[in-house]
């Protein structure tokens, strides 16, 4: 026995050339070994006695075909499905087997000449003469004569013509035809310009007539649709007025569109026979002279037609010519036509009631193409069976290659060889991989393996039909060539190849706990698609067959039981598939049920996580993550639930699920992200338990859920402190806001030392100052206004550096983390509107925009202050000389009547306040203050020197001195008004007094 890993048995070559899907494409040989037999079934015809279903052979159908009489000399035949179903298939089918007969004539039209002039030429049958020769001229001059683009413009033209004198049938289409109707939108150049854009219908319709059908295209016919109508234009300016009138009532009107789709649909065979040079009518003529000479000799055609929209462009005329009665006044004048039409049912439904009803009243059936893979106890296993050995016959055909099927020359499948026969691995490759029920391996597939492709190779539009163009395009073709490399360096199977056929909604997939532990073990993404697709989705983890272990190069797990690998049978019912792994243990209620089959659903199907799951699942993670929440490093206090709400969301900004539906903009981040893992799977599957209230098998979730806790605590956190602004870098300017504050109060100065610093920035106001009397009313506005935004300012400061005790109020402060913040914030108290700051430091902040103002203006009443105080006490004056003597003159004059005051009681009070809290030592401080600043002083200096308390004294000392400088003045000129004998000792001391203070109004500073 050989060694299989990585073994190829088949060459790229071999599967281009053999794995056609289009019935043409392969050669005879080729066609016989692959045919396999098709679900056929017979319908009762429209109008007829329902007579049901029925499952009917090749040669059943072709027996009916060729050996039912005709009505009146015509029979059409159609062979329905959907695009790839095998229609063109069993055409051909019928045409290699047909029984050859005298007076029969054969005209086959394959896909493989879908050109018009090609389509013709096979239709004439190589008659010659006039009209037969008049009419390939004609076409032949389409690519030669009449190039693309030519061909493309005359399309237009001859549309717009038809559709100009089209009769109408309805209101909307009345609007549509005439010479103000499409014909305006089709010869306006900037609509021609559209409708001929790059992938156009008219582009492609043209391309079809000159060259025929692509490899690659839809065999449904080339017409118009809503897309090809040019609705996105942006520039409509440039067309005519009244096209662009008639352009917008098209596409703000439904049924006007609508009705324009049929309109040009419905002329659009006659523009291309008209651009073609075929002429209407033309080719029904040649059509019918050929069935009056044909009928002459007694003969009857076979028309045998693979893909009718090969006939595009001469529809019409064929469908005329095939569908005209033989026989008139009960002679035989055309040769009877029996026409076995392939069309896809979607178009076959869209043909004008009249062209359907007479290709009906010819025969009593039509055939329709469907293998049913069915689900659940609607899967048979007879069919089943089927598409394993149609594909089975395919995989032969690949390893047997065309170059020895066309040496071999078989007639028949059965005689084709088996590539099988002779093989060195093929014992242990049939004993692992199976083979088909007549002998053919299944490698690299199995039977679960291959079904679970054909299934998804489904076609979204009939996700239950089995379609063998898909089929042999995806599972066959696709896999054997691009895969083979992978298989041969032991990297199969893989993700890629498990993307390349996602299990569908109903299918079994691997649970969150078996496909946890195949990831697990070696090659473990390997192991889960192995175990998906070749074990069947088992319900529990372990090995499969040991040869295709080995064949794959994925070691067999040791000690692992070995699975039983059946197909996997999709349900019946709707809704995600039960499984043992995900049915609820006791204490779990329904909604916990469909939690857990929804994320059975997301792991193995790809599904998106409904929102109501994912949205638990976030709960329960983040509620995790903000139970470890420390508010100790660094020492804050809790951060408000609406603060943390707006951090640390309850959404996917927070916590992202790959494959659930999240909008996340593009700059966000999301903080803790999980991937579609069958060990996310698990998690969340575990979580849905804990909720629950279900602890048994979930240890490893709940350590889980703690590291993650434990990891993102302090994320979320940090995003706490920085929606509640309470980072350090925001402390900082909340902090510099804060002492700048201190400052103007007077309270630090910048040399003082960081813990003087501290103690001002936590200052909460309330004193009073005692030199508001000397107060600027810009300083008074602001430091009002600062004192009242500081309140919550100081409150926020040791809600950030503060700890919580007791009631949960601010007790202490983190000292140390305080003073480095202090030591940056220190650096400038220049208040930077531009720098970022907390917004609950904002109204502070702003409260202290006009300070710089304040502050000169503060400088400048001080200055005006000192000089005025100068003026009436010259320095080397004590004041508490000059009070004195100020007092002794009013006691000695009070009793002459030379003292003359409204209140002198009061003056005497307030002279002794000033006596008492004024001095000379304050009026020094304050001119060297002053003197200090010069043009370089900088604002903290300036700040320092207008900020400092400069208690009562220097205010009460200017009153004192102007006001009794007042009765001072007037006392003196009463006296000098006396005779000297009244003055006496009085006179000297008044006068003693005014001519000091007199000088001092004089004084130069010298």
């Amino acid at each position: 026995m050989s060694d299989q890993t990585g073994f190829i048995c088949w060459t790229k070559k071999n599967v281009l050339q053999t794995i056609a899907t289009e019935a043409p494409n392969p050669s005879d040989s080729v066609f016989v070994a692959t045919h396999a037999p098709l679900d056929i079934r017979r319908i009762g015809a429209a109008g007829r006695e329902a007579r049901g279903e029925q499952l009917v052979t090749e040669s059943e159908l072709m027996t009916d075909f060729l050996e039912r009489p005709t009505n009146n000399g015509v029979l059409v035949v159609p062979v329905l499905g959907a695009s790839g179903a095998g229609k063109s298939h069993l055409v051909r089918w019928v045409r290699a087997n047909a029984p050859k007969k005298p007076g029969r004539r054969i005209i086959y039209l394959p896909k493989g000449s879908t050109s018009l002039a090609g389509v013709v030429e096979k239709l004439l049958m190589g008659l010659e003469g006039a009209p037969f020769d008049d009419i390939r001229r004609d076409v032949s001059r389409l690519g030669r004569d009449i190039t693309q683009e030519s061909l493309e413009r005359r399309l237009l033209d001859e549309l717009a013509e038809s559709l100009r004198t089209a009769a109408w049938a309805t209101a909307q289409e009345r609007a549509l035809v005439g010479e103000q109707g499409l014909y305006l939108l089709l010869h306006d150049p900037f609509f021609r310009a559209q409708l001929l854009r790059d992938e156009s219908l008219i582009r492609r319709r043209a391309a079809h007539a000159i060259s025929g059908r692509g490899n690659d295209e839809s065999d449904v016919p080339l017409q118009f649709t809503s897309d090809d109508l040019p609705s996105d234009v942006l520039d409509i300016g440039q067309a005519a007025v009244a096209s662009q009138r008639l352009f917008r009532n098209i596409v703000a009107n439904d049924a006007l569109k609508l009705a324009a789709i049929g309109l040009l649909n419905r002329h659009l065979d006659v523009a291309v026979m008209q651009a073609a040079n075929l002429g209407v009518g033309r080719l029904h003529k040649a059509f019918i002279a050929i069935r009056q000479a044909l009928a002459s000799e007694g003969e009857e055609i076979v028309l045998l037609v693979e893909d009718f929209a090969l006939v595009q462009g001469i529809q019409r005329d064929l469908l005329d010519a095939v569908l005209e009665t033989s026989v008139r006044e009960g002679r035989t004048v055309l040769a009877p036509i029996r026409t076995l039409l392939a069309v896809t049912t979607g178009y076959y439904g869209s043909l004008v009631d009249t062209v359907r009803t007479r290709i009906e009243s010819s025969t009593p059936f039509r055939y329709e193409l469907r293998v049913t893979l069915g689900r659940g106890a609607q899967q048979s296993p007879e069919t089943e069976q089927r598409v394993v050995d149609f594909v089975g016959r395919y995989l032969n055909a690949a390893r047997v290659g065309q170059t020895k099927l066309d040496e071999l020359r078989a007639t028949d499948s059965r005689a084709v060889a088996n590539a099988c026969e002779g093989c060195p691995v093929r014992e242990p490759c049939h004993a692992g991989f199976g083979t088909t029920a007549t002998g053919h391996g299944l490698y690299p597939y199995n039977r679960p393996a291959v079904l679970r492709a054909v299934r998804a190779s489904a076609l979204s539009e009939e996700p239950d039909a089995f379609n063998p163009r898909a089929v042999l395009a995806r599972v066959v073709r696709h896999v054997l060539t691009e895969y083979a490399d992978d298989i041969a360096h032991r990297e199969f199977p893989n993700e890629r190849f498990a993307e390349d056929f996602p299990p569908r909604r109903d299918e079994r997939v691997l649970s969150p706990r078996v496909s946890e532990q195949a990831t697990s073990a070696s090659e473990g993404q390997r192991r889960r698609v192995l175990l998906e697709f070749w074990g069947g989705a088992p319900e529990e983890f372990g090995n499969i067959a040991p040869e295709i272990h080995t064949a794959f190069g994925i070691p067999a797990v040791s000690g692992a039981e070995t699975v039983r690998t059946t197909p996997s049978r999709p349900r019946s019912s709707e809704g995600p598939a039960e499984r043992e792994d995900t049915a609820p243990a006791d204490g779990l209620k329904e909604s916990d049920r469909k939690r857990l089959a929804a994320i059975a659903e997301w792991n193995g199907r790809n599904a998106v996580l409904p929102a109501d799951v994912a949205r638990e699942i976030r709960r329960t993670v983040r509620a995790a993550v903000l139970s470890r929440l420390s508010w100790t490093d660094p020492a804050t206090r809790p951060a408000p639930s609406a603060v943390i709400e707006r951090a640390w969301p309850l959404n996917a900004q927070t916590v992202s699920i790959e494959g659930a539906q999240e909008a996340i903009a593009r700059s966000v981040t999301p903080a803790i992200r999980f991937a579609r893992t069958p060990t996310n799977a698990r998690f969340f599957e575990d979580l849905v338990k804990m909720q629950a209230g279900i602890e048994e098998g979930t240890l490893e979730a709940r350590l889980r859920l703690d590291e993650l806790a434990e990891r993102y605590a302090p994320v979320a956190q940090e995003a706490a402190l920085e929606s509640a602004h309470r980072t350090d870098g925001l402390l900082v300017e909340a902090l510099r806001v804060s002492i700048v504050g201190a400052a103007a109060r007077g309270l630090v100065v910048l040399s003082d030392k960081p813990a003087m610093l501290l103690s001002a920035s936590l200052w909460n106001g309330g004193d009073e100052r005692g030199d508001s009397a000397i107060r600027s009313p810009l300083w008074v506005r602001t430091e009002e206004r600062h004192t009242e935004a500081r309140r919550n300012l100081i409150a926020e400061i040791r809600n950030a550096l503060g700890a919580s005790q007791g009631n949960g109020e601010v007790q202490t402060i983190d000292g140390v983390r305080a003073l480095s913040l202090i030591n940056i914030a220190a650096d400038s108290w220049d208040i930077d509107p531009a720098r970022p700051r907390p917004g609950w430091a904002g109204p502070a902040a702003a409260s202290l925009s006009s300070l710089a103002a304040a502050v000169a203006e503060q400088v400048e009443l001080l200055t005006n202050l000192a000089a005025e105080i100068r003026l009436r006490l010259p320095r080397g004056t004590g004041f508490a000389e000059t009070a004195k003597a100020v007092q002794q003159a009013i006691e000695a004059g009070e009793h002459h009547g030379y003292v003359r005051h409204d209140d002198i009681p009061t003056l005497k009070q307030r002279n002794a306040a000033a006596t008492a809290q004024a001095g000379s030592r304050e009026l020094e401080v304050l001119e060297n203050d002053l003197a200090s600043l010069d043009e370089d002083a900088s604002f903290e200096r300036r700040l320092a020197v207008a900020a400092r308390d400069r208690g009562p004294g220097i205010g009460l000392m200017r009153s004192f001195l102007i006001e009794n400088e007042k009765w001072l003045d007037a006392g003196l000129n009463r006296v000098e008004s006396r005779d000297a004998d009244d003055v006496g000792e009085l006179v000297s001391r008044l006068a003693a007094v005014t001519k000091r203070w007199r000088e001092a109004a004089t004084w130069d500073g010298s």
